[in-house]
């Protein structure tokens, strides 16, 4: 009786492991944006409050190497990431690769401070890549900028710049 016990308790074990690492997996490929409560509504973000009338505003700023930058302003929806703001803003469709910046105010020390978080774009999948599609939040500028493709661009944008 006593073997049959633990063999039970032993299957157990397996088994929630198992479950623990297949949790762990699927979360870790998924990242941040992914998260979600088991009622599919999105975590709330830690020191984010949300307006009565609306959630704020964001700002995608798109730097072209020829001619002169394009703003495109945003107004937030739960849920809203940086990859839903590059399609709004058309950036998708304007650059086929690019480099992406967040730049952010946050409270420290009782001061505000700018953060710079910058975002690997995937081109083959078209979107940031999913760790580093971020939520927005309110006062975000993206600021994106096509990725360098050769001397020659350089040299021609700082021609004209």
């Amino acid at each position: 009786m006593g073997s049959l016990m633990s063999q039970s308790l032993s299957a157990r074990r397996t088994f929630n492991s198992l479950l623990l690492l297949a949790i762990t997996t699927c979360v870790m490929s998924t990242g941040c944006s992914a998260l979600s409560s088991m009622a599919g509504k999105p975590l709330p973000v830690e020191g984010t409050v949300a307006k009565s009338a609306g959630l704020g505003s964001y700002s995608v700023e798109m730097h072209p190497n020829l001619g002169s930058p394009k703003k495109y302003d945003g107004t937030l929806v739960a849920g809203d990431t940086v990859s839903a703001a590059l399609v709004k803003a058309g950036a998708i469709k304007k650059f086929r690769s690019m480099d992406i910046e967040i730049l952010r105010i946050v409270e420290k020390d009782g001061r505000n401070r700018g953060l710079r978080m910058p975002v690997i774009y995937e081109s083959h999948l078209k979107a940031p890549a999913p760790e580093q599609d971020y939520a927005l939040l309110d006062g975000d500028r993206i600021v994106v900028k096509p990725k360098e493709s050769g001397s020659l661009v350089q040299m021609l944008g700082n021609m004209i710049n």
